[in-house]
């Protein structure tokens, strides 16, 4: 295989990589996690005895709407 046929495969690997986190970034702005997500996470590491993993799921949760009286 040439080296220019190396680039051209690597140019175009870069530009499908582009195209797909740029649609993923546009489906998460459009869906953005809620706090309820990250809280019900959240409560399956702590039923599993994982504390350190259920707290950074509720801090996620409390960083996103940290006035929500729930949260």
């Amino acid at each position: 295989m040439k080296t220019s046929d190396k680039i051209n495969i690597i140019i175009i690997f870069i530009a499908i990589a582009s195209l797909a986190l740029g649609i993923y970034n546009q489906w998460y702005i459009q869906n953005p996690p809620s706090p309820d997500d990250f809280i019900i996470k959240g409560n399956k590491y702590f039923d599993n005895g994982e504390y350190k993993e259920a707290w950074k799921c509720y801090d996620k949760a409390l960083r996103i709407h940290e006035s929500d009286a729930n949260t």
